[in-house]
């Protein structure tokens, strides 16, 4: 991926993530209490700090009222 896209690319997963957790109607904080990390993790996942771990994928994904799959590809652009 060239230096132009990859900015682009790392910026839609970041959309995507705190974008479905506000049609969800959660703040960084509920989403935190509902799937047991801190508010600090999330903003990691949503800043671009650090990718979700795989073992909180079907958590995201029930409290974001995603499939796993949505998650996965959203991982995926964000941290590949």
């Amino acid at each position: 991926m060239d230096a132009v896209a990859e900015p682009v690319k790392a910026e839609a997963a970041w959309r995507w993530f705190a974008g479905a957790r506000a049609v969800a109607g959660l703040k960084q904080k509920d989403l935190a209490l509902r799937i047991g990390v801190s508010q600090a993790t999330v903003s990691d996942w949503e800043s671009g700090e650090q990718p979700p771990a795989v073992t909180r994928w079907r958590a995201i994904a029930d409290a974001l009222g995603v499939s796993v799959a949505d998650v996965a590809v959203a991982v995926a652009d964000r941290f590949a």
